[in-house]
């Protein structure tokens, strides 16, 4: 089931994306420092995408499962989870232009896209572009 017309305040979107964004950038700087092997998944690229290449990343990461040759219709016919989100957000959020308004030309302006589904690759400023 996926929420539609959910008001959120624009305060609270901000702190939490503040507080979001310092934590993945601590976690980040912990596991380059102690040389932990790991792999940066994107939730867009593993539930949106065309071609199923974030799977095959984390299959190699592992060592186990389908390396090469994986599609997205193998994927779904052995999934159980399913997309929590609309690609366009202005469908879930309420006052989605009353945000917009408040992030864009910030540094969370980046939240603010649809997924992009283009060349399977990211741009710059944190867009999820898919294949």
């Amino acid at each position: 089931m996926q929420l539609k017309n959910t008001s959120v305040p624009v305060g609270f979107i901000k702190d939490t994306l503040s507080l979001l964004e310092m934590q993945a950038d601590g976690i980040q700087s912990i596991l380059e420092e102690l040389k932990v092997p790991h792999l940066k998944v994107l939730y867009e690229r593993l539930y949106y995408a065309r071609r199923a290449d974030q799977w095959m990343d984390i299959f190699r990461f592992v060592g186990v499962g389908p390396m090469i040759g994986l599609t997205m219709k193998h994927v779904r016919a052995h999934m159980t989870q399913f997309a929590t989100h609309d690609d366009d957000r202005s469908e879930a959020v309420g006052n989605f232009l009353q945000i917009r308004k408040a992030l864009r030309h910030t540094e969370y302006d980046k939240y603010l896209r649809p997924v992009v589904r283009k060349n399977n690759k990211e741009e710059d400023r944190g867009e999820v572009v898919l294949d």
